[in-house]
């Protein structure tokens, strides 16, 4: 049974320091195990930030985290991992695609029972808070 509540989300890296890049993925990383076990992940106080005290941690949400074309730039010396095929996808039959609003070099699917859960609180990086290397691709500053 598919969870019944999903956000995704697209973020431009902001950095052209591998360590840093290297970093955010680890923080990430240690948002996510956290929340797909049910514990709570709280992020620093501040206007920006989600609430701390929604509902409980969310059950179990799914969080797969995916890479775009444009992280295999020559930002970080990846460009030769890309995968042989690894391309833009082509428009579809209407869509309306903004370009300001489209790409972005890291992915993330946030899927929870609880709109909030996958919201708030789905959200690897509202949930480790605000980070120097990455910024939403939309350019609202909503995730």
């Amino acid at each position: 049974m598919a969870p019944g509540r999903r956000a995704f989300t697209a973020f431009d890296v902001t950095t052209r320091d591998r360590s840093a890049l290297r970093t955010l993925l680890a923080t990430w990383t240690d948002a996510a195990e956290r929340l797909t076990q049910g514990r709570a992940v709280t992020p620093p106080a501040g206007p920006d930030q989600p609430p701390t005290d929604t509902d409980s941690p969310p059950p179990s949400p799914t969080l797969p985290f995916g890479v775009g074309l444009a992280l295999f730039d020559d930002r970080f010396g990846v460009a030769a991992a890309r995968p042989a095929g690894f391309a833009d996808l082509p428009a579809f039959t209407g869509d309306r695609l903004d370009p300001a609003r489209s790409g972005g070099d890291l992915l993330v699917q946030a899927c929870a029972e609880a709109a909030m859960a996958a919201l708030d609180r789905g959200c690897p990086a509202a949930a480790s808070g605000p980070h120097p290397t990455s910024a939403p691709a939309d350019p609202t500053g909503r995730h």
